[in-house]
């Protein structure tokens, strides 16, 4: 299978082949995995900005032919798209990220898929940045979401697996740290609870000088 990578890092494959891809080339395919079928205009106005728009045009072009060459690109009434058939990892990710939010729950010891780099780490480029932000935010609310399903099957060690991959991922992020907290709650652990929640309100108050939420705080009444 065809397929097309930028979790963690850009990669095109042609069935078992690596294809090697320029630069401009790179960012021609990732657009498009991010927006979807766009106008030629449009996409040389946004990877070539500070050029006259006849050059960016001609930029686009020259790079339009090579990516052609590999069958990476399809060009139709000069909008611009992937091939239907090129397995793109954003959008495996994003759809399973909805399935889960949906209350979807993988099978005991079946992988949850979200366990993946983000978006084009050290791209720096606008619509690079708004879609890695919205990546993770889905992503997050998912791992959440498949917390409060994994608790309610009792199945535990794979809840608090989801609940630490969340924190890793936003190490501030108050609902991250709920779901742990539940967790350790739904166990009968509540030393760790506590624990758990005063690590988390001294970093929070170090870092952002906040303090936890009314809301964790009642997951902890009496205790804390």
């Amino acid at each position: 299978m065809d397929s097309l990578s930028l979790l963690g890092c850009f990669g095109l494959r042609r069935g078992a082949r690596e294809v090697r891809v320029s630069g401009p080339g790179q960012r021609v395919l990732a657009y498009l995995a991010v927006h979807g079928p766009t106008a030629r205009t449009v996409v040389a106005g946004t990877l070539w900005p500070d050029v006259r728009q006849e050059r960016a045009d001609g930029s686009l072009r020259t790079t339009v032919w090579r990516l052609s060459q590999d069958a990476a690109l399809k060009c139709r009434n000069d909008v611009l798209e992937l091939p239907a058939e090129l397995a793109v990892d954003t959008a495996a990710l994003r759809s399973r990220a909805l399935e889960l939010l949906a209350g979807d729950t993988p099978p005991v010891g079946e992988s949850h898929g979200l366990a993946c780099g983000e978006l084009l780490p050290g791209w720096g480029e606008d619509w690079v940045r708004i879609e890695r932000e919205r990546l993770h935010q889905l992503r997050l609310h998912a791992l959440e979401s498949l917390v409060d399903n994994m608790i309610t099957g009792r199945r535990h060690a794979e809840a608090m697996a989801a609940a630490s991959l969340a924190t890793g991922m936003a190490p501030l992020r108050e609902s991250a740290h709920r779901a742990v907290i539940a967790v350790h709650l739904a166990q009968g652990d509540l030393a760790h609870a506590v624990l758990h929640f005063r690590d988390f309100e001294a970093t929070l108050r170090h870092e952002c000088g906040l303090v936890p939420s009314t809301r964790i705080r009642a997951m902890l009444a009496g205790h804390i």
